[in-house]
Formats: structure tokens, C-alpha cells, sequence
């Protein structure tokens, strides 16, 4: 996958995830959750639109070194993850991908792996 599994990082480490040893409480972790995420969903709109376009997911591919994911794997992913298919992916769609919703209004885990395979 280009983006990793759901909720894992590069190396298979669970990363966002509930932390039995955590002082957080559900409320707490939720807001930690959207923070976290929401730098990333930040970091990858890189020209501040609050949405991301397929070329910046095109972009941020090659910036991991997947120059191995073609255009039609992003555009099957990116399709997943447009739920609204507005032509673009907004901040409640990419976060519901971390949630492990698969996006807002459908149900079925696309997970972090929609995108690029």
C-alpha cells in the first residue's frame, strides 16, 4: 500500500491508536486524534485550499518514493475517498479514512491503503 494499513505506519507500528497505558480519555484522545491528523491532511494541501487534489496526492506519492503507483490505482483510491465526488477530498472525508470509516457517507473500510493500490 502506499500510505501503509490503516492506522499503521511505514515500519507496521500502530500509530493513532487507543493506548491502554494513556492517561486520555476517549475525549481526549478523539482531540489528539484530529490534531494529529489534521497536520497531515495539512501538510499534503499544499496549496491551502482545505482539500486535496489529485495532483497533490500524486505529489505526496512520489515525495514517499511510490513513483511505482500509476495513475489509475490514485484515481480508483481518490474515487474512494471522494465520497461527495466534488473532484476533491476534504477534511471530514480524509479524516473518516483514519477513522476506519472509509469515508463519509459509505460504509466499508477503504483505510489508509485507498489511496495508490
Amino acid at each position: 500500500s502506499a500510505f501503509g494499513a490503516n492506522g499503521l505506519g511505514a515500519d507496521g507500528e500502530q500509530i493513532l491508536a487507543d493506548d491502554e497505558d494513556s492517561d486520555m480519555d476517549e475525549e481526549e484522545l478523539e482531540e489528539f486524534r484530529r490534531t494529529e491528523v489534521r497536520k497531515l491532511f495539512d501538510l499534503i494541501d499544499r496549496d491551502d485550499s482545505q482539500t486535496i487534489e489529485r495532483s497533490e496526492v500524486g505529489m505526496l506519492l512520489k515525495a514517499l518514493g511510490r513513483s511505482d503507483v500509476n495513475q489509475r490505482a490514485i484515481e480508483e483510491g481518490f474515487q474512494r475517498l471522494d465520497t461527495d465526488n466534488s473532484g476533491r477530498i476534504e477534511w471530514e472525508e480524509f479524516y473518516a479514512l483514519f477513522r476506519g470509516g472509509g469515508g463519509v457517507g459509505r460504509g466499508g473500510g477503504v483505510g489508509v491503503k485507498g489511496l495508490g493500490e
